[in-house]
């Protein structure tokens, strides 16, 4: 059977057989050695850029998107949260429990983001911290993030990524685009067990 969703995926047999062997401690040479081979692996997904802090948390996608937003931004900085679906909206929530002084700009369902409406945001007024949901897994759409980048870039804010429904399946280059923080969930598609939040912070 194929599965072609945004995840979860299937994993290769060679996974499933892993999965099977002892458990070891996390300082156990071998988990070592795998950490230092993940972060290498990390490192091509993203392309970061030298000098960036590469590492996969426990927990989903959205531990990623809670990690990057409450340590790019602090209470009462200014977000500016670019909504085209479900996850944007996840963002707006998070936002909301830390109290960001955050601003919504929100696309018309099934459409993607505007980049002269974020322009013309990013005019009105400065912010720390842009965030984007790259594809948006609820309704297909992907945003351009390149045009977005740019903006954000002259704008000189932070710009945060979630690629957890792109990380693996298009090219992404952090250190080309200008993103300092994107985050994946290991279940969407690499193709590993769920329970993992792979992210890079230039």
């Amino acid at each position: 059977m194929v599965l072609l969703t945004p995840g979860p995926t299937p994993i290769h047999p060679r996974v499933q057989t892993a999965l099977g062997k002892e458990m070891r401690g996390h300082l156990d040479p071998e988990v070592l050695a795998t950490n230092r081979r993940i972060r290498e692996h990390l490192g091509i997904l993203f392309d970061p850029g030298p000098g960036a802090l590469l590492a996969a948390m426990p927990g989903s996608g959205s531990l990623g998107m809670e990690a990057g937003l409450t340590n790019l931004a602090d209470e009462g900085d200014a977000v500016l949260l670019l909504v085209s679906g479900t996850f944007g909206e996840r963002m707006v929530e998070i936002a909301h429990a830390y109290q960001f002084d955050y601003k919504v700009l929100r696309s018309e369902p099934g459409h993607p983001i505007d980049p002269q409406a974020v322009a013309e945001e990013l005019n009105h007024r400065p912010y720390k911290l842009v965030a984007l949901v790259h594809g948006e897994t609820s309704t297909g759409v992907l945003n351009p993030v390149e045009e977005i980048a740019e903006l954000v870039q002259a704008h000189g804010a932070l710009f945060m990524l979630d690629a957890v429904t792109t990380a693996g399946m298009m090219p992404l280059s952090m250190q080309k685009l200008g993103v300092d923080y994107a985050f994946t969930g290991s279940q969407k598609c690499l193709s590993a067990p769920p329970g993992l939040a792979p992210f890079a912070l230039s």
